[in-house]
């Protein structure tokens, strides 16, 4: 709460706009452990930056002898007693070989908030299989698990970060673009007129038994043309597990903008790199970028 105190008086001292003020108090809010209300909001990175930045940080200050509480986690006033109302650290102590990490995605296929995953790998099939022409299309109806509805389900388009959370954006990307990288989140195709018309007509409403599944990410799409004909597919669990040529093309793709050579040297280094005693090259490519 002390970091909330803290912006509100730094926004005085520094004479910042009421705007500027409330953005402040929305970045600290974030940075004070990590909201999704962030998400659609250039804070939403913060949760992910933030904690890796206090991570090192934490363990800087170990390594040279700084001192925490030995049971800041599962105490009586630790982490879990200040943040749950029920003694759930046995889930931590006893949670067998794999844990939380086998239930962790390390990549995502798209470069979209996750919870659009189900519902575009089975678009994507549709599109495979019927290649329905764009302007033919009169509905898309999603049905999909209950968070994926609440944090995706709205069409928005104002901003970048806006975008990647909103399903009927991404679907429409999709159908037009026949992808959804980085590229499909820029100024000219967040203002097109084209997917801002197919999106309007994408409709995506809960599954009870999508969420009875959930964690387990299950979607089925419907696309319905103007001559009554109606394709539908549907996915049972989405994953973010992708081959290596794909996982590159992704990497080349998000980073052409800043410097494609030097992006192409850190695959090769990333590839070779048990061959090196450190990261030095690494950090020196993306220095580069």
């Amino acid at each position: 709460c002390g970091a909330f105190a803290a912006t509100a008086t730094a926004a005085s001292i520094m004479k910042l706009t009421a705007e500027q003020t409330n953005n402040a108090l929305g970045i600290v809010a974030t940075l004070s452990g990590g909201l999704t209300v962030s998400f659609g909001s250039h804070a939403k990175a913060l949760n992910i930056g933030h904690a890796c930045q206090n991570g090192i940080y934490a363990a800087c200050l170990a390594e040279g002898g700084f001192t925490g509480a030995p049971d800041a986690i599962t105490g009586k006033k630790g982490f879990i007693a200040a943040t749950s109302t029920q003694d759930n650290h046995d889930s931590l102590i006893h949670c067998g070989e794999t844990g939380l990490l086998s239930d962790t995605a390390f990549y995502k296929v798209y470069a979209s908030c996750g919870h659009t995953n189900s519902p575009l790998d089975a678009t994507f099939n549709l599109l495979n299989s019927h290649r329905p022409d764009p302007n033919n299309i009169v509905k898309i109806e999603v049905e999909t698990y209950r968070i994926a509805v609440s944090l995706t389900g709205e069409f928005k388009s104002d901003n970048e970060d806006q975008a990647k959370f909103s399903l009927p954006y991404c679907m429409a990307v999709a159908i037009l673009f026949g992808k959804v990288s980085l590229q499909q989140f820029k100024p000219g195709v967040l203002s097109d007129p084209a997917v801002r018309a197919l999106a309007k007509k994408i409709v995506v409403t809960e599954s009870s038994q999508a969420t009875q599944r959930f964690p387990k990410r299950q979607a089925s799409v419907t696309i319905t043309l103007n001559n009554g004909q109606k394709y539908t597919d549907s996915v049972s669990d989405s994953c973010d597990i992708a081959d290596y040529d794909l996982i590159e093309k992704k990497f080349l793709d998000a980073a052409q903008a800043i410097d494609l050579n030097a992006s192409e040297s850190v695959i090769c280094y990333i590839k070779t790199m048990d061959q090196y005693a450190g990261i030095t090259p690494l950090i020196n490519y993306l220095r580069l970028m």
